[in-house]
């Protein structure tokens, strides 16, 4: 069973919001709050 992380009015499959914050956007001068 997929779990999710509750992210402003979304919700997000935790595994895509670990490789977002973990992998994506360090080094892209993205701040994760923007995305």
């Amino acid at each position: 069973m997929t779990k999710y992380v509750q992210k402003g009015k979304i919700q997000v499959a935790q595994e895509l919001y670990k490789f977002i914050n973990s992998e994506a956007l360090p080094g892209s001068g993205v701040d994760a709050d923007q995305f």
